[in-house]
């Protein structure tokens, strides 16, 4: 089973949806792919469409509610929302049986399979992670340097 997070609130439930179903799209075995949604405040006509994605692929999606998460206090912005914080939490927050997963960010499309990206031999260290080059390579970013 592959396990797959995703943080998203009301506002950014379709681009979700939209990782997901490039996730799935590209998958060879979309029915081995599970999804932990962290909801922070997503609205059930969205989460039905969320849960409508997943199935269509006979996927599986569980949501996490994440109001009921008290975090200490954080710094929230324009660019900043709380949903952003929720990664930190997974440990907390997942079911004990999950031992890896694989946290993408919602404004994302997957285009190749994502049991590739699975498979990746970490050689024992506890996170793989990537630089968010969108991010580093932003006018914001570059008059801050």
């Amino acid at each position: 089973m592959i396990n797959i997070v995703l943080s998203t609130d009301d506002n950014y439930a379709q681009h979700a949806a939209v990782a997901m179903a490039s996730v799935l799209k590209n998958a060879s075995s979309p029915q081995d792919i599970r999804f932990f949604i962290l909801d922070s405040g997503i609205s059930q006509e969205k989460s039905a469409k969320l849960k409508q994605t997943a199935e269509k692929f006979s996927a599986m999606v569980s949501f996490i509610d994440m109001k009921k998460l008290s975090l200490p206090s954080v710094f929230i912005s324009g660019h900043l929302s709380l949903a952003a914080y929720n990664r930190l939490f997974l440990e907390e927050l997942l079911p004990s049986s999950v031992n890896k997963v694989i946290y993408l960010d919602v404004d994302l499309v997957v285009i190749d399979d994502i049991a590739k990206l699975w498979q990746e031999d970490l050689q024992g260290k506890p996170l793989g992670a990537v630089l968010d080059l969108g991010l580093i390579t932003s006018a914001r970013t570059q008059k801050q340097k």
